[in-house]
């Protein structure tokens, strides 16, 4: 992270801090997604197990239960997927935090107005050290690219009153079929 604080002499009553971000999560305990070409999916390599031994398959059938069999070592097995949960996903995001405050000072109140938010310029995230990185930012589930929060308080001899609004900036919903755009909202 790098980060900026700004307080003007000529507008004491003003502060602004900016911060950029950059993160890298390695080994993420992460779910392997099941998809249907998973047996021949190169991303997905590091979780299936093609011509496994016996002792794979009754290691991966230790435990099941099938109804109508008692085991599942007698089935004719010719991959085991194993999407257990595992220390394996990475996730890069970067992106700019700000927050700014003003106070103005009346006769006997102030009102204090403020501005936070962040933008995230990438989300990528990869489930395997073979898979590709996935740009997820503003999809369904995942964070949004931009997203602000606007306040005013009012304060005078110990009362306070305010108020918020916050700002979503709009994301695609690529689970729907056809893909869609999701407005923003205020």
């Amino acid at each position: 992270t790098a980060g900026l604080d700004f307080e003007p002499a000529n507008l004491p009553n003003l502060s602004l801090a900016l911060t950029y971000f950059d993160t890298h999560f390695r080994d993420r305990r992460d779910v392997p997604r099941f998809t249907q070409d998973i047996l021949v999916n190169p991303t997905m390599a590091d979780v299936v197990v093609h011509s496994p031994t016996a002792a794979q398959i009754a290691a991966a059938c230790d435990g099941v239960r099938l109804v109508g069999l008692s085991s599942c070592t007698g089935l004719p097995i010719s991959a085991i997927a194993d999407l257990r949960v595992r220390n394996s996903a990475y996730v890069h995001t970067d992106g700019v935090d700000l927050n700014a405050q003003y106070t103005l000072h009346l006769d006997s109140s102030s009102l204090l107005f403020g501005l936070s938010g962040t933008k995230l310029f990438r989300f990528e995230t990869a489930e395997s050290p073979d898979s590709p990185e996935l740009e997820l930012v503003s999809t369904q589930s995942n964070p949004i690219d931009l997203r602000l929060l606007g306040s005013l308080q009012w304060k005078r001899r110990g009362f306070t009153a305010g108020t918020h609004v916050s700002y979503y900036d709009g994301y695609r919903d690529t689970a729907s079929v056809p893909q869609r755009h999701v407005n923003s909202w205020t």
